[in-house]
């Protein structure tokens, strides 16, 4: 097996995520990467859930849903 040299990769700049968040979690689900969970930077817990798409390199924020924090998933 042959792998690319490390001349072959290079940096690039990709849209912003909908959201800053941290302690969240990652999932790719059929090509899209979606971002679940996690507290914003005044420590809240988000409510959202940030889908990419990296095939037009475009991110955008949904309604959490289902996702969303209750006081009983913090227990």
């Amino acid at each position: 097996m042959s792998f690319p040299s490390a001349n072959e990769f290079h940096w690039q700049s990709l849209a912003g995520l909908a959201s800053s968040r941290v302690y969240h979690t990652v999932a790719e689900v059929g090509g899209q990467m979606y971002m679940l969970g996690g507290c914003d930077a005044a420590g809240r817990p988000c409510a959202t859930v940030d889908l990419y798409s990296p095939e037009i390199d475009k991110s955008k924020s949904e309604p959490g849903g289902v996702f969303a924090p209750t006081e009983n998933a913090r227990r």
